[in-house]
């Protein structure tokens, strides 16, 4: 099949929205990343992923696991998974916002 350009009239700003709307789509898709449409939809369900409880408290991936060995965060292994109930998170703020 022969290659042929195809060019559209689109100004750069919307051009580049979309563009990030496609690579946003694809990365959630593949699982790479969690977009922030992704990540609000998924707050109302049961469990959480590591990159999205680490969105949560704005941690990196070793501090949440430095606080799970400390057993401040509890998680449930599912498969080679680890997840975390939204409830248990859910606490862990309120907590934080009780101590003040």
């Amino acid at each position: 099949m022969a290659s042929s350009n195809l060019l559209i009239q689109m100004d750069r700003d919307e051009f580049w929205k979309k563009l990030r709307e496609v690579v946003d789509e694809l990365m959630v898709h593949h699982d790479k990343r969690v977009s922030f449409q992704a990540f609000q939809s998924r707050l109302t369900q049961k469990l959480l992923k590591v990159t999205e409880v680490c969105l949560i408290f704005r941690i990196t991936k070793p501090t949440l696991y430095s606080w799970m060995r400390q057993g401040h965060v509890d998680s449930v292994k599912v498969g080679a998974r680890r997840l975390f109930r939204f409830e248990d998170i859910q606490a862990i703020i309120d907590k934080g916002k009780n101590d003040r």
